[in-house]
């Protein structure tokens, strides 16, 4: 596959309906060709993301072949889809995305923690919140 997408001028995705779609992230990612999409949702999402892609109308064979046309032949136009790509390449990578992951995780442990531990001087047991087996809440130490 990586040899297919580098051997490419240019990645066309010419949907006509997309939520997302993880083609156009991988051309992205991948950072060797302009991406050329049409503008339903999903890619107008992605574009938010990455500068350099070049949306068209959808369904519009005209405006299609102009885009298609300006990322082949503007060099303006690739060089900001180059740095577009690298970025997003860079941002979204799944290593970003999990560290970022990670980052919020601690943050909501680190809130959690802090809301459950007794204040300096408080001697009262912070109870301990498990599930009983009908899945409803039940205290443990001694509460029932």
């Amino acid at each position: 596959m990586p040899a297919h997408i580098d051997a490419c001028d240019a990645l066309v995705y010419p949907y006509t309906h997309a939520d997302f779609s993880y083609s156009v992230a991988t051309g992205l990612a991948y950072g060797s060709a302009p991406v050329v999409a049409s503008d339903v949702y999903g890619h107008r999402e992605i574009a938010g993301y990455c500068p350099g892609m070049t949306l068209f109308r959808s369904g519009d064979a005209v405006a299609l072949a102009a885009a298609l046309r300006r990322a082949l032949e503007d060099e303006g136009v690739r060089a900001e889809a180059k740095i577009g790509m690298a970025r997003y390449a860079r941002e979204y990578s799944w290593p970003a995305i999990a560290a970022r992951t990670r980052e919020v995780y601690a943050e909501i442990v680190g809130d959690l923690l802090a809301a459950i531990s007794p204040r300096s001087g408080d001697t009262r047991k912070t109870p301990r919140i498990a599930r009983g087996s009908a899945g409803r809440s039940t205290r443990s130490g001694g509460c029932r």
